[in-house]
């Protein structure tokens, strides 16, 4: 917007002179913000000065914020710098964040606890250390652990057999079976034919297996077919008598 100075009027003005000037300029405090991801309006110098290689947000925030130059007259540090130098980064000077940081992790010191005596742990297990030298020590030790653990080597487990579940008993209450896995008979195609499957495609049959799919395209060729019967022998019914062949001309 132009701003009026009404100082350096025309001699001979007549008109109106305000005694306060008003700028009607926006005001500059404007806080920087970033568009949504698909706004189809105007960002201010985005395309004028060819900004690119960042993502949309990035882009409409410096161009909002006014972090890029406007303009043909640029700076030496910007008119002679490359776009590898723009891009790189010093990895020894910037520190990244951590693991731990990005995925919100306070992390601790490392502790470690002070490991038990086995002087203690003789003596949890009723083992005199006192009497005995190392090894009658360490064998009544290992008997007396088994024996508190009741752990004896010939002890087999017998896994039990688990419960019937809900699903299970509702399937058996009502006489729902399960289809069997049938091995493919000889002729049939396996996964990767790419020939012609009838019916998979006229029936639109995707998101599924390729044997589960061939199963269903076998299924509705069937049923077509059993249609077809079905109405050809309704249809055989209605044909008209003049042109049925007459008694007389049967041969048989």
């Amino acid at each position: 917007m132009f701003e009026t100075n009404y100082r350096n009027s025309l001699p001979g003005y007549t008109g109106h002179v305000p005694g306060k000037i008003e700028n009607d300029m926006p005001p500059d405090n404007k806080e920087p913000r970033k568009h949504i991801p698909g706004y189809g309006g105007y960002v201010p110098g985005v395309k004028s000065e060819n900004v690119f290689g960042q993502t949309y947000g990035k882009t409409s925030y410096q161009s909002s914020a006014g972090a890029f130059h406007r303009g043909i007259d640029e700076p030496a540090n910007l008119k002679y710098q490359s776009l590898f130098k723009a891009e790189f980064i010093q990895h020894a000077d910037k520190q990244h964040e951590t693991t731990a940081q990005i995925v919100g992790v306070q992390r601790q010191q490392d502790s470690y606890k002070k490991p038990i005596p086995p002087d203690t742990v003789y003596k949890f297990f009723g083992v005199d250390t006192k009497q005995g030298d190392e090894v009658v020590q360490k064998q009544q030790y290992e008997k007396n652990k088994q024996a508190f653990f009741n752990v004896q080597k010939d002890q087999t487990f017998q896994q039990t057999k688990p419960s019937q579940s809900e699903e299970d008993a509702l399937k058996v209450f009502y006489g729902v079976e399960e289809p069997k896995n049938q091995a493919p008979r000889n002729g049939d195609p396996i996964p990767g034919y790419s020939g012609v499957n009838r019916r998979v495609q006229a029936d639109n049959v995707f998101g599924m297996t390729y044997a589960e799919a061939r199963r269903r395209a076998q299924e509705s060729q069937n049923r077509i077919t059993t249609e077809k019967g079905e109405t050809l022998r309704q249809t055989s019914q209605f044909v008209p008598e003049y042109k049925r062949p007459k008694q007389d001309d049967l041969w048989y």
